[in-house]
């Protein structure tokens, strides 16, 4: 059968899985997944994930979704934490180390860092990374659609730039591009960064079922 898009395959697939315990579904690149995660959670079909790490459960996701929730939640520390320790520019030299130095609440923290013996380099670096945050939350209010202000997340962070080195050095496709540019068509379906945040929440949870329809 052919199918004008990913997600018309998807959507006819998983209302044909009567019995969806007893169904496997095989996809020929792990961007396909996400449109049969979608469908799944929308028609209320338990699935599972055989061998391999679902959509919204990748590195480059993971940590798009601690920016939104840095939007969306400041309180959250586990955010905050993600953001603190990935490699973009917008969290340069601060790392591991500097989190463990770093008291709770961490978004509070930030802008006022205090350690003893730490660099100033370091101290200027948190206090911007604060500011950093600051500005998207208001910039996000600002926008009218979630996909523009996941799209100036990805280029303030500096997350495309990161990747996009990464996909020139090895001159070819680069995965993680590829899933942030999918990321941007998701958020597109939503009428806010909440909504698209609690979809990919319901998502993650489903993605620990053991049993149901096998992607």
């Amino acid at each position: 059968t052919g199918y004008r898009t990913d997600r018309d395959e998807a959507a006819d697939i998983a209302a044909r899985a009567s019995i969806p315990e007893k169904t496997a579904v095989l996809v020929r690149t792990n961007r396909q997944l996400r449109p049969f995660e979608d469908e799944c959670l929308t028609r209320g079909i338990r699935y599972n994930l055989l061998g391999r790490s679902g959509f919204w459960q990748r590195a480059e996701i993971q940590d798009l979704l601690a920016f939104i929730t840095v939007v969306e939640k400041p309180w959250d520390d586990n955010a905050v934490a993600r953001i603190i320790r990935a490699p973009y520019k917008c969290s340069k030299y601060l790392g591991v180390k500097f989190l463990a130095a770093l008291p709770k609440p961490y978004l509070d923290n930030l802008s006022h860092f205090q350690v003893p013996g730490a660099p100033p380099y370091q101290r200027e670096a948190a206090k911007k990374l604060y500011e950093f945050l600051m500005r998207l939350r208001r910039d996000a209010l600002d926008m009218a659609r979630p996909e523009w202000a996941v799209d100036n997340i990805l280029e303030e962070a500096g997350m495309r730039a990161y990747f996009q080195r990464d996909a020139d050095e090895t001159e070819g496709d680069n995965e993680a591009l590829e899933n942030l540019d999918e990321a941007l068509v998701v958020a597109a379906r939503f009428a806010s960064l909440g909504d698209l945040l609690a979809h990919a929440q319901r998502a993650i949870h489903a993605a620990k079922n053991r049993s149901g329809l096998t992607l």
